[in-house]
């Protein structure tokens, strides 16, 4: 049988963690209570209580769902297109005022997301104007080691993520509005016809914290990976999160236990962030 273990709401745990700061702590402390109480209100209903204004005990289900939403689209700056198009996959069609409704109110109750993500643009571009020093913010910094090398973002863990040929560009939004941007070079795996370079990205602020979050999360997976392989586990399969084991039937009630205690091992650099795991057990992996 597979057996398969997943973080909970792991990219919502990582980016506040990352942000450290006293308003993101408080987002922190959402899953801390709720992952030690599952009878504690929970970060969708959080999110959805401070969105309606309400007590987070008088939130409904579709209220709720409205608070997932947003903590899965909003985090790392999207905007109301993404909103309806996360809300859309949830069979939930919003107009394109409730969704700019929301999507005020969401920022306005997470302040320390928005600062955050122009806290990363400014470290990177900041960098790149001033070669070989070491800009940080949060858990997180950027440095450029001389003129004509990549952006590095360096991670809590150490590992350290790479942005080829930087440059601040001033560039004319379709407002006619003229304003630096940061790029960098895009690796296509599927270049468009004709195409005889490679294209460029904007390092905007969300992107930045989606590429950090997703990064550091990984982190934990390689390090719980690792655990799992010294335990004699046998994993055959990772997606994402999760971890799946092929173990033999009479093995699963031990696979738990070892799967859930590597799952929940921290990193030094992860000591105190709130971690909570699923399990399941199948015949066929399912997602």
């Amino acid at each position: 049988s597979f057996v398969i273990a997943d973080w909970r709401q792991i990219e919502a745990v990582m980016l506040p963690y990352l942000a450290n700061n006293a308003d993101a702590d408080k987002v922190l402390d959402v899953f801390y209570l709720q992952y030690q109480n599952p009878k504690f209100p929970d970060i969708y209903q959080v999110q959805a209580a401070e969105i309606f204004n309400k007590a987070a005990e008088e939130v409904t289900n579709p209220q709720r769902q409205i608070g997932k939403i947003c903590v899965l689209a909003l985090g790392f700056g999207g905007g109301v297109k993404a909103f309806q198009s996360m809300a859309r996959s949830y069979d939930i069609i919003i107009s394109d005022e409730d969704a700019s409704n929301i999507l005020s109110a969401w920022r306005d109750s997470n302040p320390w997301a928005k600062r955050f993500w122009n806290a990363l643009e400014n470290a990177a571009r900041s960098a790149v104007r001033h070669p070989s020093e070491m800009f940080q913010t949060g858990r997180i910094k950027y440095c450029m080691p001389e003129e004509g090398s990549p952006l590095y973002c360096e991670l809590p863990s150490g590992r350290v993520l790479s942005y080829p040929d930087p440059k601040l560009e001033i560039v004319t939004s379709k407002y006619g509005e003229d304003r630096h941007e940061l790029t960098s070079i895009k690796p296509q795996w599927k270049p468009k016809r004709g195409e005889t370079k490679w294209g460029r990205i904007n390092l905007y602020g969300g992107l930045l914290a989606e590429n950090c979050t997703q990064a550091a999360a990984n982190c934990l997976l390689r390090n719980a990976m690792r655990l799992a392989d010294e335990d004699g586990w046998p994993i055959v399969a990772t997606t994402h999160d999760e971890i799946v084991l092929e173990v033999r039937d009479d093995e699963i009630g031990k696979a738990f236990e070892g799967l859930e205690a590597v799952m929940l091992t921290r990193p030094d650099w992860a000591a105190d962030m709130p971690l909570a795991c699923e399990l399941w057990s199948k015949k066929r992996y399912r997602k």
